[in-house]
């Protein structure tokens, strides 16, 4: 089965994994949250409860558009409504649950989507009470669901829970705050504003510019989700939540995209006594995972034989075509989560030596996107063996950055290699893939992630000022190169706890440092940042330190950055910088196409006949992409200095 997932969707379409009946650690949903295994529960049934809960009329609505199997396009459309009840939460087995269910439920698909869909859930399947659990902001960490229920109704429910998780702010008179969430595709970023009349604004993009933010989502995953929460006393009276994007499917013939919009409303009723089964208990329910119940979207289960894949991605690479090699690496991925033990048969492969490039890196990669606990200690396994080739090695670390769910083991396994001194070089490379993998854990074991975090601080900090530190000696002191890449994976990790020695860094005397702080902040909260950023900009005579605090400024959002990289853009000195600039207003005009106006103004005033050839680039429609050409900038040829 796979599965379609933006936050408040997820709808089984084209045959293929079948779902699993139980959950167990083999199958479990986080790296240290492992699910309960349903075999185990003894525990006795709690008697029925009786608790105040709130009822609200739920309206939700969903259209898929995706490629026909064949030819031309199938629409697939969703209808689901009815009255939830969302109970008060309670604290039970060391952890914050919130009882949901719906009653009078009412489901409706057209014709399309019973055609081509597996959502076997009926309106009673729906009517299932369910669980949330919380953490203390408010976050949504997880949904169990009681045996029985289908798939198609887990999948659904658990989308509408993480579309009504409202995380909340660290100071009571808050305006407006960020927050890493976790819905059914994985994790994102989430902005909150506070507007005029009191209601709260949330809105997060994901796919355009999460290469490392911590996300597992589908190949051509794009998302636009804008929800607005009307509150009273803490209590959610209404909430709008809409939602549109794009993934990719990669049928047969090459990469396709399908389209989804979503829609889902709430508006509070009354208050109402529920009496919730007492068999709803947390201890003997299996946590859902997506992922585990059906997988991304995909292509019918591949039938081909691991030779054809190696033949496949030969020629796909002889062919210099991205795309096909990619389709291959997913089939490959998907070969190996159903057969663990050709995990083995790959990794003997690669230890043994590829005589194709191409096939080697197509391996590698099918080994990061399987994800699977057995592909994950193969990946440790081969960056650890230090009788291969070093670049073999390398390139393992390097696709193991976009391991989506790291588990112990792997996480584990990269801190020992980041902290093994005995090669410093390869261990400031495994640092930046821990770093990755820290980001990750945020959203599931944010205490885990937190002290990993603090560790790689401690590590590096000492060194990020020059010359000898007290309780070393200049040999033990890293390189500045490896030191640089440590900064790198500081900034990978996107905690707050690595930010002091990211600004101190930014102060290092070391253009090399600061170049890689400068680019290391852009997974921070923006409000802490920017006074550094914007005292760097105007202080430091680095271009290309500049020129990386721009680029770091378009993953922090214009809604802070804009009054500096404005200021960049029409007078910083070097035209090399002004570029950063103007390319990272164009990429916030997708989002917000009123920006293009201070692009106009800038090619109106631009000295630069290179850089207003960019400006005139960006402004065409469906035309942003980075430079294509290298602006030539004097003060490069004075060690990066400004001219």
């Amino acid at each position: 089965m796979a599965l379609v997932a933006g936050g408040a969707i997820a709808v089984a379409f084209w045959p293929g994994q079948r779902p699993t009946a139980r959950v167990t650690v083999e199958h479990a949903p986080g790296p240290t949250q492992p699910a309960r295994a349903v075999e185990g529960a003894t525990r006795a049934p709690l008697a029925p409860q009786r608790s105040r809960a709130d009822r609200y009329a739920l309206d939700y609505t969903l259209q898929f558009t995706a490629p026909a199997p064949k030819s031309g396009e199938t629409t697939a459309d969703l209808k689901f409504a009815g009255i939830l009840a969302l109970g008060e939460p309670v604290e039970r087995d060391g952890g914050r649950w919130l009882g949901a269910r719906i009653e009078g439920a009412r489901l409706d698909r057209n014709a399309a989507a019973r055609a081509v869909t597996q959502f076997t859930a009926s309106a009673a399947d729906l009517e299932q009470p369910w669980l949330m659990e919380l953490d203390g902001e408010g976050r949504v960490t997880g949904t169990r669901f009681a045996e029985g229920t289908s798939q198609g109704a887990r999948a659904l429910l658990a989308t509408v829970a993480a579309a009504i998780q409202f995380v909340q702010p660290q100071g009571s008179n808050a305006k407006a705050w960020e927050a890493v969430e976790r819905d059914v595709n994985g994790a994102y970023s989430a902005r909150y504003e506070t507007e005029a009349g009191g209601a709260v604004r949330k809105t997060w993009t994901a796919g355009l510019l999460d290469d490392l933010a911590g996300a597992s989502h589908a190949p051509g995953y794009r998302v636009q989700t804008d929800a607005t929460f009307d509150r009273v006393d803490g209590r959610l009276r209404a909430l709008r939540f809409d939602q549109s994007g794009t993934v990719g499917v990669g049928l047969a013939g090459g990469d396709k995209r399908a389209r989804f919009s979503t829609r889902l409303r709430l508006d509070w009723q009354a208050a109402a006594q529920v009496t919730w089964p007492g068999d709803l208990d947390p201890a003997a329910l299996p946590r859902f995972d997506a992922v585990a119940a059906a997988g991304r979207l995909q292509t019918p289960q591949v039938v081909a034989t691991l030779q054809e894949l190696l033949d496949q991605a030969r020629l796909a690479a002889d062919r210099k075509s991205t795309a096909d090699r990619s389709r291959v690496a997913d089939d490959l991925a998907r070969k190996l989560r159903d057969d663990p033990r050709q995990v083995t048969e790959i990794e003997a492969m690669l230890r043994k030596g590829m005589d194709h490039d191409g096939v080697e890196r197509t391996l590698v990669e099918g080994l990061v996107r399987a994800g699977s606990a057995a592909a994950q200690a193969s990946l440790i396994g081969l960056a650890r063996d230090t009788t291969l080739r070093p670049a073999l090695r390398d390139r393992v670390l390097q696709g193991a950055v976009f391991v989506q769910r790291p588990d112990e083991a792997f996480t584990r396994g990269l801190e020992d290699l980041a902290f093994d001194s005995r090669q410093a070089q390869f261990a400031a490379h495994a640092a930046i893939t821990l770093g990755a993998a820290v980001q990750r854990l945020r959203a599931t074991s944010p205490q885990q992630a937190s002290a990993a975090a603090q560790k790689m601080a401690d590590h590096a900090a000492p060194h990020v000022t020059p010359g000898p530190v007290s309780g070393t000696t200049a040999k033990a002191a890293p390189s500045t190169g490896e030191l640089a890449d440590w900064i790198a994976a500081l900034g990978n990790t996107a905690a707050p706890e690595v930010l002091p020695v990211l600004l101190a860094a930014l102060k290092d005397p070391r253009e090399r440092m600061r170049r890689s702080a400068a680019l290391a902040l852009r997974w921070q909260a923006p409000n802490a940042v920017l006074p550094a950023l914007t005292e760097a900009m105007r202080t430091d005579d680095s271009i290309h330190v500049r020129d990386h605090l721009m680029q770091a400024a378009k993953y922090l959002g214009p809604e802070t950055m804009l009054a500096v990289v404005e200021k960049a853009l029409f007078h910083d000195g070097s035209p090399y910088v002004r570029l950063a600039a103007a390319h990272t207003v164009a990429v916030w005009a997708l989002e917000a196409p009123g920006l293009d106006d201070k692009l106009k103004q800038a090619l109106a005033l631009e000295p630069s006949s290179k850089v207003r050839e960019s400006l005139k680039n960006y402004l065409e429609a469906g035309r942003v992409a980075p430079p294509f050409r290298k602006v030539a900038d004097g003060g490069a040829k004075q060690g990066g200095k400004k001219p």
